[in-house]
């Protein structure tokens, strides 16, 4: 699978070496934010926690780094990757990416190029814990439980808890919708991982409900 263009001369600054050699989930975007490379950890990681090969080729290179953000995150995200273009700062935002068995939390950061032609994102586990070990509690998959009267449940993008029914302030972790998403999804952000990660840069998300 190609997983790289012909960027040698684009990222100056890097050794395209130690990025294919990084433990680190790494890609890279050009000028007009499309992936023109990503590393083999990306590519791991994306299998191990349970991305198809089907699902994967949709993020080939050249395509647009938007297809590959959900809508509630792609106007921020895109407008931060153009500030740090325009700008030339580098761009740091903590983040966090659980499976159902395990808790994570990643530091990203995004450094442009010395030749601004692109930017260099690098994904970087900072927390990495069994599920078990965290206060959240398991709850079990139940319709009748988290199945508004819109016919979806509420998953939040971030921390992946689904909004109850009888306490719409209440957010549960329920695994088996973490493992094997609900076909009637909505994604959206609980009020907690708005305001820990979000809040900060004044965004706001119409679909969220709050």
């Amino acid at each position: 699978m190609k997983i790289k263009h012909n960027i040698e001369n684009l990222i100056v600054g890097f050794d395209l070496e130690t990025l294919d050699k990084s433990k680190d989930i790494i890609y890279a975007l050009s000028k007009k934010l499309n992936i023109i490379y990503f590393n083999p950890s990306w590519l791991k990681f994306a299998i191990e926690n349970g991305a198809d090969l089907d699902a994967i080729k949709k993020y080939t290179i050249d395509t647009p780094i938007s297809k590959a953000i959900p809508n509630i995150f792609r106007k921020f995200y895109l407008e931060k990757f153009k500030e740090s273009l325009a700008t030339g700062k580098v761009w740091r935002f903590d983040y966090e990416c659980s499976s159902a068995e395990t808790f994570r939390t990643f530091n990203q950061i995004t450094y442009p190029l010395k030749n601004g032609e692109g930017l260099i994102v690098v994904n970087r586990i900072r927390v990495e814990m069994p599920m078990s070990k965290t206060n959240r509690i398991s709850k079990k998959a139940l319709e009748n439980s988290y199945l508004h009267d819109t016919g979806f449940i509420n998953q939040c993008s971030n921390c992946r808890c689904v909004q109850s029914i009888s306490d719409p302030e209440v957010w549960d972790w329920v695994p088996d919708w973490v493992k094997d998403m609900h076909p009637k999804t909505s994604h959206t952000i609980c009020p907690v991982c708005y305001d820990y990660y979000w809040k900060y840069y004044k965004i706001k998300f119409s679909p969220s409900g709050f």
